[in-house]
C-alpha cells in the first residue's frame, strides 16, 4: 500500500533494515530476494520520474553480453510514461542478432506488441518483422527500429542501469548459491560438488483440481525450461502420497530428454520421503540424493523451525543443518 501511495523511499529504507537483520542471522537468501525488490522498487522510482513528449507506446530494449549468455532489458513506455520493465536472460552460444530474434519471438508470442519497439541492434531477418507486425494490434503504423530519437535516449541509460543492477544482484546470489551447495554436499557426504536440485510439490486448486509441479535449480539458479506442472491422472481424491508417486513415475519416464538432478527434493516429511524413495528404487539405476522437507508447524508464531530429512540407506533421518541451508531449500521449495 506505501508504494501505491507513492512513498517508495520510505519501503525502501525498511527493506534496507530488513535484508541487513536477515544478513546478520545468516539468512543469505532471503536478505538476497529482498535485495531483489529493493532494486527493483529502485528501479519503479526511477521510472515515475520519466515523462516523455511522445504519447505512443514504446518498448525499448537494451542488452549485455557474458560469454555466451546475454541478459536484455525491456524498458515499458506507455502513454509518454515508464511504467515497468522486464529483465530476460538467454543462454547462448548465439551471435548478437540471434539472441535478439529470440528474445522478440519469445516475449512477443506472450506479450503486447506496443506501436514502437527499439532495439540495440539491427533486426535483419524479415521474417521476425512480419511476426511482430502481424500481432500487432494498435491503429498507428507498426515500427521496429534500432535508432533512437533524442527523447528517448534517455531510456537506454535507465535500461543499461536497470540492467547492470540486475547483474550485480544475480552473480551475488549465484557466488552465495555455489557456496551454499558446496556445504551442502560435504553436510551429505558426496564425493563431488553438487550443481542441480529438483524440487517436488502437490497442489489441490479450488479443492478438487490435483496438479503435481516440478522446479529446477542449477547452481542456486532457477532453470525455468525445466519446469513442469503435471495434472493429476489417477482418481487420489486428495491422497498426496499417491500423487507425489504418480508425478515421480512420470517424470522418470522422460529422462532420455530430461536427466535426473543431483538432489531430488520433496515437500513433506518422513512419509512423504519414503514414498518417493519406494519409487526411485523401482529403477534400479537410479541413485540421486533425496531429501525431504516438512513445513513449519509453528508459523503462526513468527518461528523458523522446518525440518530436513535424508534417505540413509534404509533409514530416514533428520538432518541438523546451518540457517543458511535451511533458508536456502527453504527458498527452492517455496519457488
Amino acid at each position: 500500500m506505501s508504494v501505491l501511495k507513492g512513498r517508495i523511499k520510505d519501503v525502501i529504507k525498511d527493506l534496507e533494515k530488513e535484508m541487513l537483520l536477515a544478513s546478520d542471522n545468516l539468512e543469505f537468501e532471503f536478505a538476497s530476494q529482498i535485495l531483489d525488490k529493493i532494486n527493483s522498487l529502485k528501479a519503479l522510482n526511477d521510472s515515475q520520474s520519466v515523462v516523455l513528449s511522445t504519447k505512443k507506446d514504446i518498448d525499448v530494449i537494451s542488452y549485455s553480453k557474458d560469454g555466451d549468455n546475454f541478459a536484455f532489458n525491456i524498458l515499458l513506455v506507455r502513454d509518454g510514461m515508464l511504467l515497468g520493465q522486464s529483465n530476460i536472460f538467454i543462454k547462448g552460444p548465439y551471435d548478437e542478432e540471434e539472441a535478439l530474434r529470440r528474445l522478440l519471438i519469445d516475449h512477443y508470442i506472450k506479450n503486447v506488441v506496443p506501436n514502437t519497439i527499439i532495439t540495440p541492434i539491427e533486426i535483419k531477418d524479415t521474417s521476425v518483422t512480419e511476426f511482430l507486425r502481424s500481432n500487432y494490434k494498435g491503429k498507428d503504423k507498426f515500427v521496429i527500429t534500432n535508432k533512437v530519437v533524442k527523447d528517448l535516449k534517455g531510456l537506454r541509460v535507465i535500461g543499461l542501469k536497470n540492467l547492470e543492477e540486475q547483474l550485480r544482484s544475480m552473480e551475488i546470489k549465484q557466488v552465495r548459491s555455489r557456496y551454499t551447495m558446496s556445504l551442502l554436499s560435504k553436510t551429505l557426504g558426496t564425493e563431488h560438488t553438487l550443481r542441480t536440485i529438483e524440487c517436488y510439490d502437490m497442489s489441490n486448486l479450488a479443492g478438487k483440481y490435483a496438479v503435481g509441479v516440478k522446479v529446477v535449480f542449477e547452481e542456486g539458479i532457477p532453470k525455468k525450461s525445466l519446469y513442469r506442472k503435471y495434472k493429476i491422472r489417477g482418481n487420489f481424491k486428495g491422497d498426496d502420497l499417491k500423487m507425489m508417486k504418480e508425478v515421480v513415475q512420470r517424470r522418470l519416464g522422460h529422462l532420455a530428454s530430461d536427466p535426473l538432478s543431483d538432489v531430488v527434493l520433496v515437500d513433506g516429511g518422513r512419509t512423504q520421503l519414503k514414498a518417493v524413495n519406494e519409487v526411485f528404487h523401482s529403477f534400479s539405476d537410479l541413485a540421486p540424493i533425496i531429501i525431504s522437507i516438512a513445513k513449519d508447524k509453528t508459523r503462526s508464531k513468527g518461528l523458523s523451525v522446518d525440518k530436513i530429512y535424508f534417505v540413509s540407506d534404509t533409514r530416514y533421518i533428520e538432518l541438523n543443518l546451518s540457517p543458511e541451508h535451511l533458508n536456502f531449500l527453504k527458498m527452492i521449495r517455496d519457488e
